[in-house]
């Protein structure tokens, strides 16, 4: 398909008592943004693409018609459609870290690294070109070619918070690591941000974590908790309503609503971050059968935004469901289902969509999403907190991971509430133990693919499959699996205990347990 050409219908624009004037690009523009709002398709592309036939250098219309090409799942066409602006050589940093992301999500990876190389290219000292270049090369597990660009990025600007604590994540570190002396130095630097001095301190926590120097660890880790507090704010009123409101529904009003089930299926994996929920999805995708879309957002944001749980609650004495709630509930389904679809390839049976905070929406999966699997996976408490502890996630969703008491809050509330989701959703749902999934992956691997009523295919035991990950897992999930994992929490068990006492309901007063 060409990159733009003229509209197959043209627009004209009269306004009131004047004479019929050309639209000109923007018109289109706008005009199809409205169309694409309106759901229809074809005149959103004929006015995006008459943008572009008048302007094509209007880069606004160009990425909402590549939007609007991967939302059709046309994604050939979307990425082809920056072809020619990757050749203009861009050098616009901004822009670059925009196409470079969304051209990860069609999975294009090539595209997206060359897009970067062309701004680094035309000048060498574009600081978030060469961020957003270590970060996906991260991704891709390219290692030490992302350490490279992540160095780069620091010598441009040794204040890039991110930068500190993806460097960190390109290896494990040993003593005499170059690496260590800068992190040091940077650390004591002055003035900066808070920001930039809470990444600094986590990133030398993860330096000392690797070194075994727990002792300087937990006070980096500690230093660096201490600051993100100071700079949110944990709900801690509105996780415990959102689970009361959970709770308030009998199993019954789970059931799924009849109708026939799409392929292809959703696979969520579920579970509180840092529990293993990325080697699970690693080792599922070496099936043919099944391919990822990766931690997305769309369901909890659908869910939420129309009050679904709310209204199911009040409807539970009503005879009937109102009609401006089912009409709700297909809205719900049928944008989820479009939105999964784009990531499921030919013969594919199942996408997993690997936002572990899913869990929260177990109860609505059943009941909108009839075929879905959820697969929680669970881990040592102890493991989980400490793992969660050393990270500086920087997300909202994630802020009780700062306070070792909104830590606990969360792991008892992610507990009952699982408790309740056991007893409710039947074969929906399974949970896998981390440690055993370790200890015998190829084995656990077999049973969840006879759980989704897929042929065994012998996965090799301990690798991992070859794909982008996004998570601050990037280097550890692409190790051969280990159980080096297991029993984290143990070196830092007398230092918490004494800083922390309140950890002593998760048993840390024996750290040999």
């Amino acid at each position: 398909m060409a990159e733009a050409g003229s509209p197959h219908s043209p627009f004209t624009y009269s306004a009131p008592d004047e004479p019929a004037v050309i639209p000109n690009a923007s018109d289109y523009y706008l005009w199809g943004n409205e169309y694409r709002r309106r759901g229809d398709d074809e005149a959103a592309e004929n006015a995006l693409r008459g943008a572009l036939s008048q302007d094509p250098g209007l880069f606004e219309a160009r990425l909402s018609l590549a939007f609007l090409y991967r939302d059709q799942g046309r994604v050939g066409d979307a990425a082809r459609l920056f072809d020619g602006w990757l050749k203009a050589r861009p050098t616009d940093a901004v822009l670059c870290g925009q196409v470079a992301r969304f051209l990860e999500t069609l999975g294009d990876s090539e595209r997206a690294l060359a897009c970067l190389d062309s701004a680094i290219q035309a000048d060498p000292n574009l600081v978030q070109a060469w961020f957003e270049r270590g970060r996906l090369l991260l991704a891709l597990g390219h290692f030490d070619e992302a350490a490279r660009s992540l160095g780069r990025t620091l010598e441009l600007d040794p204040d890039h918070d991110a930068a500190h604590l993806l460097i960190v994540q390109t290896r494990r570190f040993a003593p005499g690591d170059h690496l260590i002396a800068f992190l040091e130095a940077q650390a004591t630097r002055t003035p900066v941000s808070a920001s930039t001095q809470a990444c600094r301190q986590f990133a030398l926590g993860k330096v000392y974590d690797d070194l075994g120097r727990w002792e300087q660890a937990l006070t980096a880790i500690e230093e660096g908790n201490r600051i993100r507090r100071g700079m949110t704010r944990f709900p801690k009123a509105d996780r415990k309503a959102a689970l009361e409101l959970n709770l308030a529904l009998p199993p019954g009003a789970w059931a799924p609503a009849p109708g026939p089930s799409v392929e292809p299926l959703p696979l969520f994996i579920v579970g509180l971050p840092r529990a293993g929920t990325t080697l699970v999805e690693s080792l599922l995708l070496s099936h043919p059968a099944i391919s990822s879309a990766g931690e997305l957002d769309i369901l909890e944001r659908l869910v939420e935004a129309s009050r679904l749980v709310e209204r199911w609650r009040a409807a539970l004495d009503a005879d009937t469901v109102p009609d401006a709630l089912a009409d709700t509930e297909r809205e719900v389904v049928e944008r989820y289902q479009a939105t999964l679809a784009r990531y499921g390839s030919s013969g594919c049976r199942y996408v997993i969509d690997k936002n572990p905070l899913n869990f929260w929406h177990a109860g609505a999966i059943r009941k909108l999403l009839p075929g879905a699997r959820i697969l929680a996976v669970e881990r040592d408490p102890r493991d989980v907190l400490v793992s969660l502890y050393f990270q500086n996630f920087d997300h909202p969703a994630l802020d009780f991971s700062y306070s070792i008491e909104d830590l606990l809050f969360y792991l008892r509330t992610h507990d009952h509430l699982m408790t309740h989701w056991k007893r409710c959703l039947g074969t929906t749902l399974r949970t896998v133990r981390y440690e055993t999934l370790v200890g015998e992956p190829a084995t656990v691997v077999d049973e969840l693919l006879s759980w989704l009523g897929l042929p065994a295919m012998g996965v090799e035991s301990g690798h991992p499959a070859e794909r982008a990950i996004r998570t601050a897992s990037a280097f550890q999930a692409r190790q051969p699996v280990y159980q080096h994992s297991v029993g984290r929490w143990k070196p830092y068990a007398r230092m918490l205990r004494e800083r922390h006492p309140e950890l002593a309901s998760l048993r840390f007063a024996d750290e040999s347990a």
